[in-house]
């Protein structure tokens, strides 16, 4: 049975998330110890929506991208 196969994270935040399953395993009927499993759900770039302007390929854009939050140098 695979009860988080369809499951869906969006962080529409300026930092990570985190979520957590606790799994029970089961095998011909016996129940094993618990564990947990841990998904680290970076957040999700949002661009301004009033970015519609035509541009040619050898101009400037004129947009700055930054980052909100410094990200652990540990995430691949």
């Amino acid at each position: 049975m695979n009860a988080i196969a369809n499951d869906a994270f969006t962080n529409l935040t300026n930092g990570g998330l985190t979520v957590v399953y606790t799994v029970t395993p089961f095998s011909n009927g016996c129940q094993g110890a618990d564990f947990t499993i841990t998904f680290n759900i970076r957040a999700e770039p949002v661009l301004n929506p009033n970015l519609n302007t035509m541009v040619c390929s050898d101009a400037p854009v004129g947009v700055t991208l930054t980052l909100a939050t410094l990200l652990p140098a540990s995430l691949p």
